[in-house]
Order: structure tokens, then C-alpha cells, then sequence
């Protein structure tokens, strides 16, 4: 079943075209191929390694004939080729989000579309989650929660590694006696599409939003819950992340921030290396001296044992910043996006996102949107190989392709 399609030949030569401009300056911009008002290309992005495969969601993008709004796009772009496959629901639904989360792997490339309606009966909000083929758009396997529910969405965060998927439902009803919006996460096998294990927060709380945030590195798995009360004393909605192996599900770790605050949502953004090396981002909390109040900080663990290694802040903390919104890890580079900081004295809520060591902490690259834009909100998504390093940025506020909040998405080679 193809789920995918090509665009246009003239199109594909024009990124061609267009590649050798941007790799002498290290970077690619991309912009929707259809770029519309408020269609958020950017909003999520992901890439794989070896000849790097990246993929863009724009999930308030108009999708589907007849055209419904806000079904949602995803796009594929092989940064070597220039070649784009625009992927589509294989069942657009208005308000559906499609590419609201993405993930890829090698060539398997996953999108969550967590609004759409689901099971049998239709759940409104259930949510799906779709593994297609990067080199053609194929359609390999649907993805559904298990036990699909109403406002569930099921496909808010999405990851892979090889054949596992993993997919989070931070809304649906969990635990015992169940806690509404405590929430799940689900492995799938990406071959298939068969349920290897469910996940459940050790603390399931109602609004504890567990899966709202999820990560997977070979058997390494990490979900966020940024809404559930942690700390000592406990702090309302200072959030915790959890290890799992991915095999057995069984717990490896429980992370909780050593700066534990109410509101601070530590959680929100979690990635997992190969090695493993583990962050998590809590960007609303206070950071910075003096302190700023949600200018936000990032965390690196060893997955193995929950060991902190090193806390980061960004190097322009700011009111309202929000560093650590998004996080990505690849071998020893973390990439931490902060999306609404200040650029210059004038560009508020044009973003930052900062490149670090993850075993010194140390800053290795501030980057800024070519493109930088007042509200554009670049560093709102995140990814980097592991390998060298190529980052990916989305800024999905940004004016691009002549529509306001059309988006746009930046690879940096370094």
C-alpha cells in the first residue's frame, strides 16, 4: 500500500540544484513544498545516520483529497540526493496531526498522527502511529494502542531504533486504580507492527502525562512523565523520566531532576544514545544566576545506573527561555533547543539551540536560525546523528515559503 508520493520532478532537481550552494555554507534550509498559513513544517524532526535521511512534520499542514485541514504532512529528504517523499495519513482526518512526532531509523521512518480517531468503535483523539519505507513512501504497518481511548493520543512521541518502535499515549487512563491522563507507552516490532510491551509509569499519576516524551537506543528506552509530583519534599509537576530495556520492559532507572521545582516539567524532552547516555530536559524551570524564572536546564545521565553526569544551562539564560524544550543525543554531541530565548536585542521568542559534550558539559556551537524571526520559535525540535555530527533544527513559527507559520527546518553539517 503506498501512503506516500512523490513531488514533482522540478522540484526534486531544484533541491539538487540548490545542495552544493548550501553545503558550502554547512547548511541546507528547508521549506515546506507546501508551505501554507500556520502549517508548522518543523514543528518535529528526525535523521538517521550513513547517508543521513531527514524527515520534517508539518501537522497543521492541509493534507488528503478532498484537502482536510490540519490532517498533516510529513517530508523525507535525503540531504545527498536532494530526493523528497511526502508522506500523508493513509487515512487523512481534519485535525488529525499527522507528523506531529517523527522518528527514523536507518530507512524506517515513523510518524505519529495523535488526533485522529481510532479502534473500533472510533475513539475521537485515540491516535495512530504509521511505519512507512523512507526510500519510497511504502506504507509497512499501522500502528494503534491496544486499548484505544478517547482523547488517548496515542502518536504524541514517537521513536525507533532498528526494528523498535516505540510510541507514547500520555493521555490515556493508566495504572491501578486507573488515573486519567496518567499514560502509556507501547514497543512495537517495526516489521510487523506487534505489541512487544507496555509500559506504565512506577508512579502513575492522574495528569502525570507518562509518555509525553519518548526515546529508544538499541534496548535502551526512555519515557518522559513531566506532569507527575517528584522530589523531596514533592514538588507538583516537577516530572521524572524512567529507563526501561526494551526486551523485557523491565525498570532500569528511575531519573528525577536534581533541581526538582513545581512547574519545572522534567520530562519534557528526553533522548537516549547508543552508548547509552541519557537526557532529559526541564525547561521550565528556574536557571541562570541570578535565576531566570523558567529559562530551564537539561541533564545528562548514564542510563545504566541514573548517575548524573554533568547539568546544562544555556549560556543566554533568559525569562522564559525554555532551554531544554527539546534535547537530541548522538554519541557525545547533546543538542539542546531553546526555543524562545531572545536573539539580538530585538527578535523575542526567535530561539537558540546550543550544541555541548556530553561527558564535559561544555559548549562546543551556539546556532541560530539563518532565517531568525521574531516568534519563530527556532530550536522548538532537534536531532543529531551519532556520528559525525549533523543537526537538525526546526523553527516551525518562522514565516517560509511566503506563509506566516509556514515553518522552516535547518541541517547543520559540522
Amino acid at each position: 500500500m503506498k501512503a506516500g508520493r512523490r513531488i514533482s520532478l522540478a522540484l526534486a532537481l531544484s533541491l539538487i540544484l540548490f545542495l552544493p550552494v548550501a553545503y558550502a555554507d554547512n547548511t541546507i534550509t528547508l521549506t515546506s513544498p507546501n508551505a501554507q498559513t500556520d502549517g508548522r513544517f518543523g514543528n518535529s524532526v528526525a535523521v538517521s545516520e550513513g547517508d543521513p535521511i531527514v524527515v520534517v512534520g508539518a501537522s497543521l499542514e492541509s493534507a488528503g483529497t478532498p484537502a482536510q485541514p490540519e490532517a498533516g504532512h510529513a517530508y523525507v529528504l535525503d540531504t545527498t540526493t536532494g530526493l523528497i517523499t511526502a508522506l500523508t495519513s493513509p487515512t487523512p482526518q481534519f485535525d488529525g496531526e499527522f507528523g506531529f512526532s517523527v522518528a527514523v531509523s536507518g530507512t524506517t521512518v515513523v510518524v505519529g498522527a495523535p488526533d485522529e480517531s481510532a479502534g473500533t468503535p472510533a475513539q475521537p483523539e485515540a491516535g495512530h502511529a504509521y511505519v512507512f519505507d523512507a526510500t519510497d513512501g511504502s506504507l509497512i504497518t499501522t500502528l494503534t494502542s491496544p486499548t484505544p481511548q478517547a482523547s488517548g493520543e496515542f502518536g504524541f512521541s514517537v521513536a525507533v531504533s532498528g526494528t523498535t518502535v516505540v510510541v507514547g499515549a500520555h493521555r490515556e487512563s493508566a495504572g491501578t486504580p486507573a488515573q486519567p491522563f496518567a499514560g502509556h507507552a507501547y514497543v512495537f516490532d517495526a516489521t510487523d507492527g506487534s505489541l512487544i510491551t507496555t509500559f506504565t509509569s512506577p508512579n502513575a499519576q492522574t495528569v502525570g502525562l507518562f509518555g509525553d516524551s519518548v526515546a529508544v537506543g538499541g534496548t535502551t528506552v526512555v519515557v518522559g512523565a513531566p506532569q507527575e509530583s517528584a522530589g523531596t519534599p514533592a514538588q507538583t509537576r516537577a516530572g521524572h523520566a524512567y529507563v526501561f530495556d526494551a526486551t523485557d520492559g523491565s525498570l532500569i532507572t528511575t531519573l528525577t531532576s536534581p533541581n526538582a521545582q513545581t512547574d519545572g516539567v522534567f520530562g519534557l524532552s528526553v533522548a537516549v544514545s547508543e552508548d547509552p547516555i541519557v537526557v532529559v530536559g526541564a525547561p521550565q524551570e528556574s536557571a541562570g544566576t541570578p535565576a531566570h524564572t523558567e529559562a530551564g536546564h537539561a541533564y545528562v545521565f548514564d542510563a545504566s545506573t541514573g548517575f548524573l553526569t554533568t547539568t546544562l544551562t544555556s549560556p543566554n539564560a533568559q525569562d522564559v527561555g525554555r532551554f531544554g524544550d527539546s534535547v537530541a543525543v548522538g554519541g557525545t554531541t547533546v543538542v539542546v533547543g531553546a526555543p524562545t530565548e531572545t536573539v539580538g536585542s530585538l527578535l523575542m521568542f526567535a530561539g537558540h539551540s546550543y550544541s555541548f559534550d556530553a561527558s564535559t558539559g561544555f559548549l562546543t556551537t551556539t546556532l541560530t536560525s539563518p532565517n531568525a524571526q521574531a516568534s519563530g520559535e527556532f530550536g522548538f525540535s532537534v536531532a543529531v546523528t551519532e556520528i559525525d555530527p549533523i543537526v537538525v533544527v526546526g523553527a516551525p513559527f518562522e514565516s517560509g515559503g511566503g506563509s506566516p507559520a509556514g515553518g522552516h527546518a535547518y541541517v547543520f553539517f559540522f
